[in-house]
């Protein structure tokens, strides 16, 4: 026998705020350091 949770819903008030976070959902941000750029071989 399953028991379900209800769960709370929640309202989204700023919609832009909460569409831009759904599009960098999963995106990754690499800093690189300076010293290394400049002993990057191309």
């Amino acid at each position: 026998m399953q028991t379900w949770v209800k769960k709370d819903k929640y309202k989204v008030t700023n919609w832009s705020k909460s569409n831009r976070s759904l599009i960098k959902r999963g995106n990754i941000t690499i800093r690189f350091d300076a010293a290394l750029q400049e002993g990057w071989y191309y």
